[in-house]
Parts: structure tokens; sequence; C-alpha cells
């Protein structure tokens, strides 16, 4: 029994998945969408409304409840799978070169491998949008801080 407040100290909740065979590896920082199967891969199309979230653990972030963790079938073996935020807060991935990402910024998938990019089309970002934009990125490719929040 719990008594008093229960602490944690990383930074988001996240949901473990498993990931696609088929896909490039999926690297903490990295968008997520779901394949036909349900599996995990990069995310590769601007707006793309299979989008899971974001791959935790990037730069000084880990998440702070993990949610899914089957038990290990010793038979055949542990399955390849990735925690994904969910909610809270994480490291992303993200894409500037067509225009600034700025500070509360909505988010989407871009067409740059496992990468954001600023939802500027707010039609094309329904039910593709990642999060909230906690930090800017005025150029070029680089991390951006990501309040999750899927919509």
């Amino acid at each position: 029994m719990v008594t008093g407040d229960v602490e944690l100290a990383g930074a988001d909740v996240a949901e473990q998945f498993d990931v696609s065979s088929r896909g490039s590896e999926v690297l903490p920082g990295s968008v997520v969408v779901l394949d036909d199967d349900g599996s995990l891969t990069t995310s590769v199309t601007p707006y793309d409304s299979r989008v899971a979230g974001i791959v935790s653990g990037a730069g000084d972030r880990a998440p702070a409840l993990v949610l899914d963790r089957p038990a290990i079938d010793a038979a055949a073996g542990p399955a390849l799978r990735s925690p994904v935020a969910v909610v809270g807060k994480a490291w992303c991935w993200s894409d500037a070169t067509e225009e600034p990402i700025k500070v509360g910024d909505l988010l989407t998938t871009s067409g740059t491998e496992g990468h954001a990019m600023r939802a500027s089309d707010r039609l094309a970002a329904l039910g593709a949008v990642i999060g909230k934009a906690l930090s800017p990125l005025n150029a070029g490719t680089g991390h951006v801080l990501v309040l999750v929040g899927l919509g």
C-alpha cells in the first residue's frame, strides 16, 4: 500500500510496441507509425494518421512509466519491442528545412524518415498530430522537446 506521493524520475508514459522486422532500425527520438500488422516502423510520409508517437529515451528524457511489458516466452525468445511516448515530454528528431519550428507549434510526421515537422496544414493534421513543440528548431534537422499528445 502506498500512503504518500509516488515520484517517478522519467518524463513520459510509454507503451511498448512490437517493432516491424521489415522496417529500418527504430532509434530513441524517432517518430513511429503503425504498419499493417500493428507493429512499429519509422515514419516516412507527411501527415501520416498511423502515427503512434515518439520512441522514448532520447537525450536526457527516459520513460517514467512503461506499460505493456509482456513476460518473455523462453522458447520464442524476446520480441523486438520499443517504448513509445504516448503522454508527457520526449525529445523528437525533427525537420525544419522547409519551415522553422517554434515553441507551441503542432508537430506531425514529415517526409524525412523518423522525423517530425511543423503541422502548417491544419486540415491534413487532423489525426496526424504527435504533440506540441516545447523548444524551437530554426533550420535543418535536430531534436525538439515535445509535449506528446496524439490527435
